[in-house]
């Protein structure tokens, strides 16, 4: 339904269920939003039928009514824009309410592109901060052809590729903070980038996933890293790459453009960045004024009197457009001007009583900075896409419900689900029930606190119906007025990590207990002649109720002081490379025992 957000005049309370809301397709209003009447304009209020409370209209002494349709780019409704007025409106005022409801759209238009690009950018900037891997973007400075003979084409990377933007983890690989990396060629971390970036450009989509290499921190130590990358290639040259190692007042109210009166919309229409112009049946500038008209290096009225054709003569496309007004055409096209900018250019046709055309009345809407966001929009998806889909792990999004509003394709490979059968679902949905008891406590919490989520662990079940563990990392996220709006992050299946834990725990239990078993004395000490492992037998010949009691200690603690020094010497004897020997000799042991050993 439609809600009502602004109005001025005499009809300026916002209260009321009957004036509030009103839904799709009731009323005036309700029918031009659907589109049932584009538009509608009426001079006698008060009678007629399409208006339903004539007593209300009356009691205003109403006159007039006029709504527009304010709709996107696709053509879907976004609001209407109406007014009621105590005097008839003229031919011309209905024209410039016409206009002024295309201007409210674009308006609302680039509010909405504006905003699904803070977004994107958000989501680019969470998802680079919550990474637990190396996000790295490599400039090709000047770009390098990749049409080089493999040998040139190593060489020319290797000389060209610069560091132009770190996170933090990655940093860390290295020792160093972002900017002290950020600049510098990649060469000096990476010496074989000519080779590694050269089989890039030499892969079918210019992608390289999971790839083990070896790079160098600040100090020269080698690092072992699994990355995944992939490359930008325009005009046949490698531009850039991007990848990922292991080890990103509300607008003027409507009321207030259309203030109170049709002598302020004239206001408006001058200090908006539009240009508003009429011509006759011959093509004779008859209007032209708006903010707009520096942009095409014009003054307010300076074109009043010539035709089309002396103006924009030297301009074929803008003519062309011309000339369809000037056939009777309604119609709306982009226009690019030799001073600079893009506009979007409206034409409606002025017919005479009788229905003949009687010129056109239209408007340039600069939409050169609508143009660059639209273009920025682009470049910032794409590159928060070609940074999800080079992860090896599940990029996911929860909205402030608790549920999935974003899925990355790699959910197909941990969970064996689409992300389509992801969205929608609690991540409590994907867990065993004994699971969901166990985390559910400390997963809540956390959400409602907007805590940061940290390696937290935790078994989900597979579309196939095995068990996987997965640790996960995520982040609240906040709108531009402070609103919590869910949580950005990743899930890494840590499934063999975990089953590799095990069995080694459950081996080291087993040689313990063999070790214990042994009748023979059984030890391991450290430089200090501290004892580091002890076996039960050892421990009971050396006065102590359990192997812990011995740990820790030094020979010195348990034996006379020339049995301590000789078996420090012994030992440390070993440790300076000495040959391992046997040795027998006798020993009187703290429990009364005395043995040969």
């Amino acid at each position: 339904g439609l809600h009502l957000v602004a109005s001025s005049g005499r009809y300026t309370h916002m209260d009321g269920e009957s004036h509030r809301r009103v839904p799709l397709g009731s009323y005036k209003i309700g029918r031009v939003a659907t589109g049932e009447d584009i538009g509608f304009v009426t001079n006698d209020v008060q009678h007629d039928p399409r208006v339903h409370n004539h007593a209300w209209a009356k009691e205003l002494g109403l006159v007039a009514f006029a709504g527009y349709r304010l709709s996107s780019a696709e053509g879907k409704p976004v609001g209407v824009l109406a007014l009621f007025s105590q005097q008839a409106l003229s031919p011309e005022e209905v024209v410039f309410l016409e206009m002024l409801a295309k201007t409210t759209s674009q308006v609302i238009q680039a509010h909405a592109v504006e905003e699904a690009l803070r977004q994107s950018g958000e989501r680019y900037r969470n998802f680079v901060a919550n990474a637990s891997e190396g996000i790295f973007r490599i400039d090709l400075v000047p770009p390098v052809s990749v049409d080089l003979p493999r040998e040139r084409l190593e060489m020319e990377i290797a000389q060209h590729a610069v560091i132009a933007e770190v996170n933090a983890a990655l940093a860390r690989m290295y020792g160093l903070r972002p900017e002290q990396m950020v600049g510098r060629p990649v060469r000096d971390f990476a010496p074989n980038c000519g080779s590694q970036m050269a089989d890039l450009v030499h892969t079918k989509d210019y992608r390289i996933t999971e790839r083990e290499e070896t790079e160098y921190s600040a100090e020269g130590a080698p690092i072992h890293i699994v990355e995944s990358y992939t490359g930008t290639v325009e005009n046949g040259k490698l531009t850039r790459v991007w990848g990922m190692q292991l080890n990103v007042t509300e607008r003027k109210k409507a009321a207030e453009a259309l203030r109170e009166s049709m002598q302020r919309l004239q206001t408006v229409v001058t200090g908006a960045p539009i240009v508003l112009y009429s011509f006759d049946r011959h093509g004779v500038f008859t209007l032209s004024e708006g903010r707009g008209l520096t942009g095409l290096g014009l003054r307010p009225g300076q074109i009043v009197g010539q035709t089309v054709f002396e103006v924009y003569g030297d301009q074929p496309k803008a003519i062309a457009a011309l000339r369809r007004a000037l056939a009777g055409e309604t119609f709306t096209e982009e226009l690019s001007f030799p001073a600079g900018g893009t506009f979007e250019a409206s034409h409606i046709a002025l017919r005479d009583e009788a229905g003949a055309y009687n010129g056109t009345i239209g408007v340039l809407v600069d939409i050169t900075e609508r143009k660059r966001v639209e273009e920025a929009l682009r470049e910032s998806e794409e590159r928060f896409r070609s940074l999800v889909e080079s992860s090896p792990d599940w990029v996911w999004g929860i909205d402030p419900n608790g549920v999935y509003n974003y899925a990355s394709p790699r959910c197909r490979d941990l969970l064996g689900y689409e992300p389509s059968e992801i969205l929608g679902r609690s991540p409590l949905d994907f867990m065993p029930a004994e699971e969901v008891e166990r985390v559910k406590s400390e997963f809540v919490s956390t959400f409602q606190a907007h805590h940061p989520l940290v390696q937290f662990e935790n078994t989900n079940r597979h579309k196939d119906g095995r068990l996987v563990v997965l640790e996960t990392n995520g982040v609240p996220v906040f709108d531009a007025s402070g609103a919590f709006r869910g949580y950005r992050g990743i899930d890494r299946d840590i499934t063999e990590r975990k089953r590799a834990e095990e069995a080694a725990a459950s081996e080291h239990a087993l040689l313990r207990a063999v070790i214990d078993l042994l009748p023979d004395g059984i030890y391991l000490k450290d430089p200090d002649s501290r004892f580091l492992i002890v076996n039960r037998a050892l421990a009971r010949r050396l006065g102590k109720e359990s192997a812990a009691e011995v740990l820790g200690l030094r020979d010195e603690e348990l034996f006379p002081p020339q049995a301590a020094a000789d078996y420090r010497a012994d030992a440390l004897a070993v440790l300076a490379g000495a040959e391992i020997r046997e040795k027998e000799e006798p020993v009187a042991f703290p429990n009364g025992e005395k043995l040969t050993i």
